[in-house]
């Protein structure tokens, strides 16, 4: 067969990581398959099942079985000797085992050759999408059913966030993918995620500080009245004494002081009054009023940004009673993850089973959006 100088590479390059990037029906799944043939031709005491390939859908994967199973019948058909012949008969009969399929499909083997120490039932069946889905929509209903009828303090949430809501934020973090992103946040309790929450907003707010005073725009703003004669007896001229007052700390000073001068400083800037006469000329008094205007607005921005993880965080005591959350979700996420695994008897199959359990209990805990709530 004739093939391109990348397609060689890829079927006979065999001591290294390779990937292959192309376009759709430029003969990927081709150069796979002859990549398959060309290891068992390299190797002839390699088993057809030691080879494994993994492709994204069952349509693929059948389609490269239907491919590698053609190349066998050309290399027996072909076969120079009776050594040969017996060689390619051999992985011709193997072809119904062999390892050509979808992730899903290689676990589901690997765990029903390995039932005793997966302690699995070897029946066990692969939870499809579908099924999926209508487990995850009987453990949210059940969580919300018992939040809504319960006397936890967590009931809360719901005089803050519509029914609505909340089951929409449970539909997107109740999955094992989306829990992962929180699965060490509540591994000492409630005390560890409100120390997370805190750590990830001190940092939020440090990286917005940070690129407002590296803006060339907003510092030439602070430093405009600098260059302008600021007329006697003006309005605009206290407030530009303000802002050139407080312009050498929002630009040197720690994170909280920053916060603190530029509030003040957003409240002050009042672009009321101005006289066009005493500032020589319309356009200048225009000129000045935009850039204070722009001075308040992104201030009032970056704090708007920055507080929005803190400002109106729960209380303590709120948060504590939030958490409830989980253990009314519990149940339910219990009885999710009962229909697709086995009670392990194995202690470590147990303790895994747990964790992941706990991740998903990790990401409910988050159903709620708890920075936009009210604090005491």
């Amino acid at each position: 067969m004739n093939f391109t100088p990348e397609q060689a590479e890829a079927i006979f390059n065999h001591g290294q990581n390779l990937i292959v990037t192309a376009g759709a029906g430029s003969g990927k799944t081709r150069v796979l398959v002859e990549r398959f043939i060309a290891l068992l031709d390299r190797h002839p005491d390699w088993p057809l099942t030691s080879i494994v390939a993994i492709t994204f859908t069952e349509k693929a994967a059948r389609e490269m079985r239907d491919r590698v199973r053609q190349a066998i019948e050309r290399r027996l058909a072909d076969a120079p000797d009776d050594a040969e012949r017996d060689r390619w008969f051999q992985h011709a009969a193997a072809l119904n085992g062999a390892r050509i399929g979808t992730i899903h499909s290689l676990c589901a083997q690997l765990l029903r050759a390995n039932p005793a120490e997966a302690a699995l039932d070897p029946a066990f069946e692969v939870l499809d999408e579908n099924e999926a889905a209508i487990a995850r929509v009987d453990a949210v209903e059940s969580a919300l059913a018992r939040l809504a009828t319960g006397d936890s303090p967590a009931t809360a949430l719901l005089s803050e966030y519509d029914m609505r809501t909340v089951r929409a934020i449970l539909y997107d973090y109740a999955s094992p993918s989306r829990a992962a992103e929180v699965a060490e946040a509540l591994a000492d309790g409630p005390g560890a995620l409100w120390a997370r929450w805190e750590r990830a907003w001190v940092e939020e707010r440090a990286a917005i500080i940070r690129a407002l005073r590296a803006d060339p725009a907003w510092q030439d703003a602070l430093a405009w009245g600098h260059y302008v004669d600021l007329p006697d007896e003006d309005k605009l001229s206290a407030v530009w004494i303000e802002v050139l007052r407080a312009a050498p700390v929002l630009l040197e000073s720690d994170d909280d002081t920053f916060c603190e001068i530029a509030a003040a400083l957003v409240g002050a800037i009042n672009l009321q009054g101005g006289s066009a006469k005493k500032w020589g000329s319309k356009e200048l008094l225009d000129e000045c009023k935009a850039t204070l205007r722009s001075i308040r607005e992104t201030l009032a921005k970056a704090l708007d940004e920055a507080h929005a993880g803190m400002q109106t965080l729960l209380g303590r005591e709120d948060f504590e009673g939030a958490m409830r959350v989980l253990a009314l979700l519990r149940r339910p996420v219990d009885a999710f993850f009962d229909k697709v695994t086995v009670n392990a008897p194995d202690a470590k199959l147990r303790t895994n089973r747990l964790r992941l359990l706990s991740r998903i209990r990790a990401t409910l805990g988050e159903v709620a959006d708890f920075s936009k709530v009210e604090g005491s």
